[in-house]
């Protein structure tokens, strides 16, 4: 069946009531914080942090980190990077 349909390395939840799906690893959205989060913040944005409402399903580590990567002001790093050339 795998080679037929493609399904290598993919998880399926099957009942014997007629119901068959794919089961799969998702991200939320999350929160973010201008600085780094502490145990504070992730106690009061908990629910949001938990929200599925909007997710993304990375296929690799890479893909995960790309969703939250792009956000970053790399201005300060570049600056640092130059005064070391």
């Amino acid at each position: 069946m795998s080679a037929l349909f493609g399904a290598v390395g993919r998880l399926y939840s099957a009942w014997g009531v007629g119901r068959f799906a794919r089961v799969f690893l998702g991200v939320t959205e999350g929160y973010r914080e201008p600085v780094d989060f502490d145990v504070e913040g992730v106690r009061d944005h908990f629910d949001e942090a938990m929200d599925a409402a909007s997710f993304h399903v990375p296929k690799r580590t890479k893909d995960e980190s790309e969703l939250f990567t792009q956000e970053i002001d790399w201005s300060a790093f570049d600056q640092t990077i130059g005064a070391m050339d």
